[in-house]
This record gives C-alpha cells, sequence and structure tokens, in this order.
C-alpha cells in the first residue's frame, strides 16, 4: 500500500472502469487537481505485486474523515481489501484527531452497505438524487470514532 500522489491519477481512473459505468468515473483531471491542490485529501493505492487492485480517496477536515470513493479490482472483491483500506484511513484520521468517519453509498450497492456496516458504519440519513449521473439516492453513514 502507498500513498496516492497526482501523478497516480491515471491508475486511478484505470480501476474506477472496472468497477464503475463510464459517467461515474472520476476524471484524470479531478483527481490530479484534487491531490495537488487539496492538502486535506488522502489517496491510499494497494498493489498485488505491481498489479493495482484497489484505492481509498478520503478528506481530512477538522473532526471529520470522509472517504470520497473506494475501488477494488473485481477479482479481488470480497478477500478484506476494502476493509483493509478503511482501516489504514481511520488509523489515520484517528490520529488526525476526527471523531467521524463519514461516506456515503448508493442506495442499489447492497454489498457495499454490507461491508460498510461489518465495519461499524451506521445509516443516518439518505440523500434525494445524490448521483447526479442517473439521480440515485444515498445512503449516509457515519461510524462515530470516539465509541
Amino acid at each position: 500500500m502507498k500513498v496516492a500522489h497526482p501523478s497516480d491519477a491515471p491508475i486511478l481512473v484505470e480501476l474506477q472502469k472496472l468497477c464503475y459505468s463510464h459517467d461515474a468515473i472520476w476524471s484524470e483531471e479531478l483527481l490530479f487537481n484534487e491531490m495537488s491542490y487539496h492538502s486535506n485529501c488522502l489517496y491510499l493505492i494497494m498493489y498485488d505485486r505491481d498489479l493495482p487492485i484497489a484505492f481509498i480517496g478520503s478528506w481530512i477536515k477538522g473532526d471529520e474523515c470522509h472517504v470520497s470513493n473506494i475501488v477494488t479490482r473485481p477479482s479481488y472483491q470480497r478477500q478484506g481489501i476494502g476493509y483493509c483500506l478503511l482501516s489504514q484511513v481511520e488509523r489515520i484520521a484517528r490520529m488526525s484527531g476526527c471523531q467521524y468517519y463519514t461516506l456515503e453509498v448508493r442506495v442499489s450497492n447492497i454489498k457495499a452497505q454490507q461491508l460498510y456496516k461489518t465495519y461499524g458504519f451506521k445509516p443516518v440519513g439518505y440523500k434525494t438524487r445524490y448521483y447526479s449521473n442517473d439521480l440515485e439516492d444515498a445512503v449516509d453513514m457515519t461510524k462515530r470514532l470516539n465509541e
């Protein structure tokens, strides 16, 4: 696992292409700019030898750490990789003094919701028509870090 740098944006795009529909992929430019100009963002990439297999994007701001994106190569899913990525970011968030760990997940993404619940996130609400590409709702989830 390594901390991603702006030059890793193409790798993150390629991983997304394996998992998301075309209109849900964050562009290389968006990822590059986020990692270049926002000191509160953190991206981690996991590798199997030289093959990038997963990444997580997050923002740490004030007392909150927010997961913005998490992707695992399909052939590596259901092996604990997402859980490991969430754990690494949580460790950093705790060291940064965060009290809350938050994310949104598509209402239709039951597998991801199960992972997040297993990890300790709890649904706290819904965001109507959150995903602009298809107007799907999101489940808003939070894990309190001081419990």
